[in-house]
């Protein structure tokens, strides 16, 4: 008389919790779902825990990420702020190489 089947689909897999039973009876083809609301509702739970990980996860990376970012400027700044120093005293090291010079050309003549 009656022919009961379950339609495994694709959103059986998404929410195991919701079955799809089709039932034959003579000519007349019945679809009845049965669905588990507490079963539901604990997946979706999940879900949103699992989505509220991955969100402080990336955040977290995020923040490491600026961290190094902000190290490796400072770096750069000391860098070029070394360079500079550099600089300046070999400038000024020619400086008083020339001085030198111009005072002793001026005491030979």
């Amino acid at each position: 008389m009656f022919r009961h089947s379950v339609i495994h689909s694709s959103c059986e897999r998404l929410l195991p919790s919701i079955r799809i039973f089709v039932v034959h009876c003579h000519s007349t083809l019945l679809c009845h779902w049965f669905v588990d609301w507490s079963t539901i509702s604990t997946h979706l739970m999940k879900l949103k825990k699992l989505y509220d990980d991955r969100n402080a996860e990336v955040l977290l990376i995020n923040a490491k990420k600026q961290q190094n970012d902000d190290e490796k400027e400072v770096k750069k700044e000391m860098k070029k702020t070394m360079k500079k120093i550099k600089h300046c005293k070999i400038d000024e090291a020619e400086r008083k190489e020339q001085l030198i010079e111009q005072l002793e050309k001026g005491k030979k003549d």
